[in-house]
């Protein structure tokens, strides 16, 4: 985690964790989660509070590069998780992502709230609607934009996602 002063309160402190913690550390402890879900707690410097959150990392199967980063942890002050999507740098920022389950129609939209060195993040607060669609779904597929307007997108699986929030719960 790097040494910002974080001067917002916890739930920033759990976001920013979110977003800052080391994804390669993460996704070494893979196998400690649930089928495509990765469980983890850390206690981020400067903080007395254990945080815990599971994760998942989409690659690009022909070329192993990664895509994007999922995580989702609960606020230590909040009862609804917040999901923070990590993407590549150069995505088309204004346009943000959409979100969907499966072949519905779209379920959410998120813009994105910084770029750092490993991408720029969109952050999703999961509502009991969309946390419904997620533990009932098999794929949560995520739209985004290039700077040359082109949409892209990929999907991430939700094999394991509902019995990893049952051990993420409070």
């Amino acid at each position: 985690m790097s040494k910002r002063k974080i001067t917002t309160g916890l739930i920033s402190a759990i976001v920013f964790f979110m977003m800052a913690m080391p994804f390669q550390l993460a996704a070494a402890e893979k196998q400690k989660g649930f089928k495509d879900w990765g469980y983890k707690c850390e206690t981020p410097k400067g903080f007395d509070q254990k945080i815990c959150f599971i994760f998942q990392r989409v690659t690009n199967k022909e070329n192993n590069k990664k895509i994007a980063d999922t995580t989702v942890a609960y606020p230590p002050k909040g009862n609804k998780p917040i999901m923070v999507i990590t993407m590549p740098l150069g995505v088309f920022l204004p346009s943000g992502i959409q979100i969907r389950v499966d072949e519905n129609k779209e379920a959410a939209r998120a813009p994105f709230v910084q770029c750092i060195v490993d991408g720029c993040q969109a952050r999703v607060p999961l509502d009991e609607k969309l946390l419904g669609m997620m533990k009932g779904g098999n794929k949560l597929r995520i739209a985004f934009f290039t700077p040359q307007q082109k949409q892209l997108g990929f999907p991430i699986s939700l094999s394991g996602f509902t019995a990893a929030m049952n051990a993420l719960k409070k």
